[in-house]
């Protein structure tokens, strides 16, 4: 096409090579644009650019065979050719919308993502299959915690035929209101784990993926009940979904819900995955069910995969329930090793030197957290090891700073009154610990 394009500028008619050369200028944007966009926009780009000629030429014979109307008609149909190409220009800018849309909220921020689809639905939707559009918008909405029920309803006008639109209708019904068995028999036998007729493959996908996409709605929203019954949906429809799995047992642990993440857990046969994530989360779910002895074995798997700092503190946190004092301070070290700004491994690491009769290395670990992140329990924690060194002198500046920055009533919240109180009672030095007492906290 191009090569004769070519030789028809250089040896045709001047009328001829006039529109050879409009053609060829108006091929030139084409080029990039069939090089950058795939699917349907390069079908479209390619035969704009090929009818190019083809309007060139019947145009031309057109205008021959007119006479002196030849030249007004022509004009005309070059303005009615110009409109149609703006116009053709800005469906193909729609669909690039279209498609950044998705990317956005599929890959990376899903408000682009969203801003982009609704200026897309606004707009000339001639080349945008509606039913994708509204489904990409649903699921942006709905990963970022936005009212979606206003765009379902105009989902269902719009595309009334697309499967997926109805499917999210009939998953938003259920997981908002799961008493209505009666609602979706072929749904709810998935939600509560039923003997259900066969269910393609595709359909068990888009219910896994959207019952997810679900769960994170409520999540965003405080609603964990909500994520619960939807994350459950979507692991009912895909077992195999790590990720859905991580964030069901999250939420079920964050509820107390502990009895049923040891199930989840169970369910997933996860000693035969080798996600650490996963692993932490089923050694927590075991900690929570009393099975420390399994939890640890847990943690010392997933270890071996993939070392971190979480899985050495729920490792002490475990060998600390068993009484093993030692092997808890080493796992404790090994984690800060790894991360030597976990506050709270810092404070769980005091506490425990503390009650090993390591005073000075408790202090210092104190001391990191209080530099760092201030807090009650460590700052009165430091005070009780002040005490226990029999320097009172600042053990009383760290209670004075204490009440100062959280407050008596915070004091006695976490403990810290209950705790000078045990000691008391059994300290030699009780003049000193009832004079802290009645000036910070008088009967």
């Amino acid at each position: 096409m191009l090569v004769a394009l070519l030789v028809l500028l250089w040896k045709a008619n001047p009328s001829i090579q006039f529109f050879c050369a409009w053609t060829l200028l108006f091929l030139l944007p084409f080029v990039p644009a069939m090089l950058v966009h795939t699917g349907i926009a390069r079908y479209i780009y390619i035969a704009t650019a090929g009818s190019s000629l083809l309007l060139a030429w019947a145009l031309s014979w057109l205008a021959e065979r007119m006479g002196q109307k030849g030249p007004y008609s022509l004009a005309l149909a070059l303005l009615l050719i110009v409109w149609s190409s703006y116009r053709a220009e800005e469906r193909m800018a729609n669909l690039t919308r279209y498609n950044s849309g998705r990317y956005y909220i599929t890959n990376d921020d899903p408000q682009i993502g969203i801003d982009l689809l609704q200026k897309t639905l606004a707009t000339d939707t001639v080349f945008v299959p509606l039913g994708e559009a509204y489904l990409s918008l649903l699921e942006g909405l709905l990963i970022s915690g936005q009212d979606y029920e206003g765009v379902l309803e105009a989902a269902l006008e719009a595309a009334p035929e697309d499967g997926n639109i109805w499917l999210l209708k009939r998953i938003s019904n259920i997981v908002m209101d799961p008493a209505d068995r009666a609602a979706d028999p072929e749904v709810l036998a998935l939600l509560y784990g039923e003997s259900y007729y066969y269910v393609d493959s595709a359909f068990l996908h888009t219910t896994s993926i959207l019952s997810q996409h679900f769960g994170i709605w409520y999540s965003k929203r405080g609603d964990y009940d909500g994520a619960i019954r939807s994350y459950r949906l979507s692991l009912r429809a895909d077992p195999q979904n790590i990720n859905t799995a991580q964030r069901l047992i999250k939420k079920m642990l964050l509820q107390g819900n502990y009895s049923d993440a040891e199930e989840t857990v169970e369910a997933l046969k996860f000693h035969q995955t080798e996600n650490p994530h996963l692993l932490f989360l089923a050694a927590q779910s075991y900690q929570y069910a009393g099975r420390s002895q399994d939890a640890l074995a847990i943690v010392r798997r997933a270890q071996q995969l993939t070392p971190s700092a979480n899985l050495h503190i729920l490792e002490g946190d475990l060998l600390l329930e068993k009484g093993l004092m030692t092997e808890a301070e080493a796992a404790y070290r090994r984690a800060l090793a790894l991360d030597q700004n976990n506050s709270p491994t810092h404070t769980q690491l005091g506490s425990l030197l503390y009650v090993q009769g390591k005073y000075r290395e408790a202090i210092e670990h104190y001391s990191i957290v209080l530099e760092r992140e201030p807090n009650a329990t460590t700052q009165f924690n430091l005070g009780l090891a002040h005490i226990a060194q029999g320097d009172f002198a600042t053990a009383r500046r760290v209670y004075a700073q204490g009440i100062a920055r959280f407050g008596a009533e915070e004091a006695q919240r976490i403990g810290a009154v209950g705790s000078l109180r045990a000691l008391l009672a059994k300290s030699p030095s009780a003049s000193e610990i009832r004079q802290l007492l009645d000036e910070f906290w008088p009967q």
